[in-house]
């Protein structure tokens, strides 16, 4: 675990890593953070997920380390709570299965720090050589059965896209011109490195998919995972990780049935392993229909 420093302010707690300057950040954010960012100079929201209860602000804020551009999630359960009880009452999923929300709010009071789960699950990537954002710090606080939550990372720069999936469609379309072939190989070589360290890592990343990578801007390919609320410490089946994120590049169908097979070989080939790819292809799909 890399050095961290503990922090405490209007009622919240948390944690930064070493070098991070909050002084100037905590009197931006005031009494009541979450609002305090909101109205902060040149805060601009990007993204806003009503049912996790989370929005996503990018600030360009100095932080000890010269001025940078950051992004800001914040988190509120009791958000959440409301969005959810709303549906509870007027959606079909509630009348075909009425044991849904009711789990998914109980469930809610007690769920654990997503913030502080994002910043050791980034600390524990980094060891395990899987690229995300660099987090910065987090800070969390109860206010009665419900908690209130920040997350800062480091800003990401991305190639045209907001993420790997959409970069994809976008860049190489079906059928891909020829002279785009060689930057869509050397992007899916980088992309199965990407998936043998991310199940060597002894990590279980349940939320693993195409769209919540992004390929970072730069002369070499790097995707990085952005995504890191549900990373659990317990290694997952290679059946399992791999059933669960190649569907994601084939609804839309982002890569070709031929594609897929290349991307597997860069995922052997990382271990050295013997088997086909297709074989493994075959082992993957088997009773799970998909395009492409």
């Amino acid at each position: 675990m890399l050095p961290v420093v503990r922090l405490r302010h209007a009622g919240f707690h948390g944690e930064a890593a070493a070098g991070i300057d909050v002084t100037r950040l905590f009197s931006v954010l005031g009494d009541r953070p979450l609002r305090g960012l909101a109205s902060a100079p040149g805060a601009e929201l990007v993204k806003t997920k009503l049912d996790k209860g989370s929005r996503v602000y990018r600030l360009v804020f100095d932080l000890g380390r010269g001025e940078e551009e950051l992004f800001i999630k914040t988190f509120s359960s009791a958000a959440t709570f409301r969005v959810l009880h709303e549906r509870m009452k007027k959606s079909d999923k509630a009348r075909d299965k009425p044991h849904h929300y009711p789990v998914k709010l109980a469930k809610l009071l007690y769920q654990p720090s997503l913030a502080r789960r994002s910043f050791h699950a980034a600390a524990a990537c980094a060891h395990a050589g899987v690229p995300v954002a660099e987090h910065l710090l987090w800070l969390s606080r109860r206010r009665g059965v419900f908690r209130e939550e920040i997350l800062i990372t480091a800003g990401v720069t991305p190639r045209s896209a907001n993420n790997a999936k959409n970069y994809f469609l976008l860049n190489f379309p079906l059928p891909c011109p020829t002279e785009r072939l060689k930057e869509k190989r050397a992007l899916l070589t980088e992309l199965g490195a990407l998936l043998r360290a991310v199940q060597d890592s002894g990590l279980t990343f349940p939320d693993f998919k195409l769209h919540n990578l992004v390929l970072e801007e730069g002369e070499r390919p790097v995707f990085r995972v952005i995504d890191l609320t549900e990373v659990i410490a317990r290694r997952q089946s290679e059946l399992s990780f791999l059933r669960h994120f190649l569907p994601s590049i084939t609804r839309p169908p982002a890569l070709t049935a031929l594609d897929r097979l290349r991307l597997l070989k860069s995922y052997l080939d990382e271990e050295g392993e013997r088997r086909r790819p297709e074989e493994l292809c075959r082992a993957i799909f088997r009773g799970h229909p998909v395009a492409g």
